[in-house]
């Protein structure tokens, strides 16, 4: 999967902006403030259909625009099948559009996974550092672009969610009268709920060996054999597939225990911490935690009536706060280097090197699950990298990727000809 061609109309400081788009790699030039973000941004909204930026469509309408100004983002994309598809997303004021193949959409939802993308930005370091939301976010976004089934389940559920929550605030309702109206959200909060919880921690299941084998590479410039890494842009069997062809159980996906760590990712409100191994003194680990305290995978049924007992016996706390205390909307994973929490314990050099480890590999699990690769986009990489570990990450990156990065300087990227196209901003 490939942008082959991109078209910008009054998008932020883009006055207007129209490339062809090889696949490989794609570097993007420009002093601050040109516009480096925003192409990228753009990029986003032809995935997603939103910023990653801001939460108003409107802020992405350049500034002291004439009343009525409308920016606009086509691309067109072309799938490994062959078979392509032109998108469009036209952003006025108070409104949107969103067109695939020039058909307007009623749903944003249907955009999902025409174009598929991995987003590393300078903010990202929040997924280690910042709040549960945060990390949730990841996942979600993630696994919406992969498949429809957990984006229907997650909207689903957050508007039962929505419904829960107002009725927690209406005090005019008896107890008798409140849980009549509860009972049929809390239905729904099950009903959609026990997949989402069980998707996630699936996919970090699969995530923990991969990241772990890329936080080494991107760390310590090691192989999982110990030796230095391959030539740009490849990557040894055990990466390609997730497995390898050697009786190594490490780097088997559905089961990526070592001696250090439970054989799954811990699944309780309160995770065990992974013990410390003296052969992998950095060893990455993830631990998927649910506020239903329940082992994954767990049976569907009992897993819901789990979820509806909770919420009953939790009435009272959840009256109190006006919220919703238990669910997927509470839940979280941690990342533990040598058996310590990565967002208590880690240098701003492990955060990062964490950070980049999770998002190539949910490049790498999204193109085995899809059959093709995401768009890779890296914001400003050179200045969240010392050089070494930079080059180390620039080796990681495939061939069949379509990579976009961007700096302000050349200079961060000596070997330019490894770039098979350069947009110099401003255009």
């Amino acid at each position: 999967m490939r942008l082959e061609h991109l078209r910008i109309e009054k998008f932020r400081c883009l006055p207007r902006l129209e490339t062809g788009l090889p696949a490989g790699r794609i570097l993007i030039l420009g002093n601050n403030a040109q516009g480096k973000t925003s192409l990228l941004e753009a990029v986003f909204y032809l995935v997603t259909g939103r910023s990653f930026r801001t939460r108003y469509d409107n802020d992405c309408i350049p500034w002291h625009s004439p009343a009525g100004t409308v920016c606009a983002i086509r691309g067109k994309v072309r799938r490994a099948s062959g078979d392509s598809c032109r998108l469009a997303i036209t952003i006025g004021p108070g409104s949107k559009s969103v067109r695939v193949d020039d058909r307007p959409l009623d749903r944003l939802a249907a955009l999902w996974g025409q174009l598929r993308a991995v987003l590393f930005t300078p903010d990202d370091l929040q997924l280690v550092k910042g709040a549960p939301g945060e990390r949730r976010r990841y996942l979600d976004v993630a696994l919406s672009q992969m498949s429809s089934d957990f984006l229907f389940h997650l909207q689903r559920y957050n508007q039962a969610l929505r419904q829960r929550n107002a009725l927690l605030k209406r005090p005019d309702m008896d107890r008798r009268q409140l849980r009549e109206n509860l009972a049929p959200w809390e239905s729904q909060l099950a009903e959609h709920g026990i997949p989402i919880v069980q998707a996630r921690a699936d996919f970090i299941a699969a995530l923990e060996p991969r990241a772990a084998r890329l936080y080494e590479r991107i760390a310590s410039g090691k192989t999982d054999e110990g030796h230095k890494p391959d030539a740009p842009g490849k990557m040894d069997e055990s990466d390609e597939s997730g497995k390898s062809d050697k009786p190594d159980k490490t780097s088997e996906p559905d089961d990526p225990s070592t001696s250090s760590t439970p054989s799954t990712p811990s699944t309780s409100s309160t995770p065990s911490t992974p013990s410390t191994s003296s052969t992998a003194p950095e060893a990455l680990r993830l631990a998927y935690v649910n506020t239903l305290r329940l082992e994954m995978p767990a049976p569907a049924e009992n897993a819901r009536v789990r979820f509806r007992d909770l919420l009953s016996e939790n009435l009272e706390d959840d009256l109190r706060r006006g919220q919703t205390s238990v669910g997927p909307h509470r839940d979280d994973f941690h990342l533990y280097l040598s058996g310590k929490t990565v967002r208590d314990f880690g240098s701003q050099g492990q955060v990062r090197s964490c950070v980049l480890a999770l998002r190539l590999a949910e490049v790498i699990e999204m193109e085995s699950r899809t059959g093709e690769p995401p768009l890779v986009l890296l914001d400003d990489l050179a200045s969240e990298l010392d050089p070494l570990r930079k080059k180390r990450v620039l080796s990681l990156l495939r061939p069949q990727w379509q990579t976009f990065l961007t700096t302000t300087r050349l200079e961060d990227f000596p070997d330019a000809s490894s770039f098979d196209a350069v947009i110099s901003l401003p255009v």
